[in-house]
């Protein structure tokens, strides 16, 4: 589920790779992840690989409430603070020019 979420991240912000080691890298790339995010990212995408192709394997309660905090901190990130930041650096670009314009 947490790597589903992942290529659901990468697919609506348009990135698009050969598989998903390849588009959180072009996320990284693209500056929609940073560094410790991509790691995160990384580790969640080999833990989805390894449920997804060893039937045996088991996932901890703790493992699995950690996973999915994981991803939801990525997500808020990409999508809430990320976009946020955007805005308010567009806020002050804005008011800085404006403030500017006052002064001459």
């Amino acid at each position: 589920m947490c790597r589903k979420a992942l290529e659901g991240l990468c697919a609506t912000h348009g990135i698009k790779g050969s598989n998903l080691a390849n588009a959180l890298r072009k996320m990284k790339e693209q500056g929609f992840i940073e560094g410790s995010l991509f790691e995160w990212a990384n580790e969640l995408r080999l833990v989805g690989n390894e449920a997804a192709h060893d039937i045996a394997v088991q996932v901890s309660g703790e493992d699995a409430r950690d996973l999915l905090e994981f991803t939801e901190a990525i997500v808020e990130y990409v999508i809430i603070f990320r976009d946020r930041f955007d805005r308010f650096k567009k806020r002050r670009t804005t008011r800085n020019s404006s403030n500017n314009e006052e002064g001459t």
